[in-house]
């Protein structure tokens, strides 16, 4: 089944090892019907599983997985320094953001990656480039001042993408408005319909811990939320599968914007400020 749902990806380490684990095991029926296992056949299941335990202590202790998994977990955190750095320059250039965030989808069937994956791959990439294009065009909302997006294929929802935008905190306030426009142009414009859209702002009152809407640079609770519960979820280590090397890229960010070496006018304050309530925009 794995194979069938994802066939163009690499799975996590440790799961890697639990299916060498299972190829190890000759009469895989005995492992559902273990209950009824008596006797002689009992303690052979037993003397297998044992082996298994102790193929897993070497491979989970050898250098070569420590290696892999290393390798594994090095594109998680390369993307969460990046993202965090992205963040504290854009509140370096600009004090106050709306923060909006969108899950961008297709309707079911529709490049849903079983029957032509890397056809599919293609298909959704040209989807993206023309939305990125348009964002940065100011379609279908101005005054866009950086973004970060993470492509994800799952058995359930196929491609999706996790979205997150940053604009001018003095020129827009209805975060949830943002988000809709941005959602309803993904369905409607750039997909002709086969789209779908989840608007995260829309809800944000539900979050414990509310990292999206307006956020001031003083407002640490709120940027502290933004880095470590919102951003962090498009840099998340993937515990199962992630796409290959084969399908390209699936994490994108804006540039770096660039900053003045001096600025003119009365200096920030550095004390923290008192949090808006969590459904002020």
């Amino acid at each position: 089944m794995l194979e069938q749902y994802f066939p163009c990806h690499v799975v996590n380490p440790y799961v890697e090892v639990f299916f060498r684990c299972v190829d190890r095991v000759d009469e895989l029926h005995s492992l559902r019907v273990w209950r009824d296992l008596r006797n002689g056949a009992a303690e052979a299941f037993l003397v297998r599983m044992n082996d298994l335990v102790e193929f897993v202590r070497l491979e989970l202790a050898s250098d070569a997985f420590k290696a892999v998994l290393k390798r594994f977990r090095k594109a998680s955190v390369k993307r969460v320094n990046s993202l965090e750095g992205y963040i504290d320059a854009l509140f370096a250039k600009h004090s106050r953001m709306l923060v909006v965030r969108v899950d961008l989808s297709y309707q079911s069937g529709f490049v849903s990656g079983r029957e032509d994956f890397y056809g599919d791959v293609i298909k959704v990439k040209v989807h993206w480039a023309k939305m990125q294009k348009d964002l940065h065009k100011g379609i279908p909302v101005d005054g866009l001042l950086g973004f970060a997006c993470k492509l994800e294929y799952g058995q359930l929802k196929g491609f999706h993408f996790h979205l997150l935008l940053f604009y001018n905190g003095s020129n827009h306030r209805q975060d949830g408005v943002l988000a809709r426009m941005v959602g309803e142009y993904w369905r409607d414009s750039i997909t002709a319909g086969s789209g779908r859209y989840f608007n995260c702002n829309a809800v944000k009152d539900k979050y414990k811990y509310l990292g999206i809407g307006m956020i001031s640079f003083n407002q640490l609770d709120r940027v502290s939320a933004l880095k470590n519960r919102v951003a962090s979820y498009l840099t998340k280590v993937d515990y199962w599968v992630r796409l290959s090397a084969d399908s390209g890229r699936s994490f994108f960010r804006g540039n770096m914007p660039k900053l003045k070496t001096m600025k003119r006018g009365r200096p920030r304050r550095s004390c923290p400020a008192q949090a808006a309530p969590n459904g002020s925009v």
